[in-house]
């Protein structure tokens, strides 16, 4: 890097990620209205269905205990991020990739809130999760 410039993938690869960036606080202040669980899932959904199949609607069936008015938030700031990952990609490719970058960081949101359950439950009862007292006590390896 010289004079002002770069590589033209590291000028890309900055790019995608203050695009991301961005969509990332637009979830993240929404989470308040929608509540961070319903919003995550909604978004995990359509987001899935955009990759698998090009569509970006949400199955009622599914989320039957998620308010219409969080759904239509939700669609309505699906459709404001496809619209801005469109704008920006250059390839189809591209474009996909920015949503698959956005499942992943949905995905592991949600999957962390598991992970941090577990480890409390092991801190605090370290019996039922290991079998002994202790934590660090040590077992029989098989």
């Amino acid at each position: 890097m010289s004079n002002g410039t770069a590589p033209a993938w590291q000028v890309r690869e900055s790019a995608r990620q203050k695009l991301l960036e961005g969509i990332q606080q637009k979830l993240i202040s929404l989470e308040d209205m929608v509540g961070r669980t319903n919003l995550l899932r909604l978004f995990l959904h359509m987001t899935d269905k955009r990759l698998r199949c090009g569509q970006t609607s949400i199955s009622n069936a599914e989320f039957d205990n998620v308010p219409p008015t969080h759904m239509e938030l939700a669609l309505e700031l699906f459709s404001e991020i496809s619209k801005s990952i469109q704008q920006f990609q250059r390839s189809e490719t591209e474009g996909l990739a920015l949503f698959a970058k956005l499942f992943e960081w949905v995905a592991s949101g949600l999957v962390l809130k598991y992970h941090s359950r577990l480890q409390a439950q092991e801190m605090q009862y370290p019996k039922l999760i290991y079998g002994v007292e202790d934590r660090t006590e040590e077992v029989p390896f098989e």
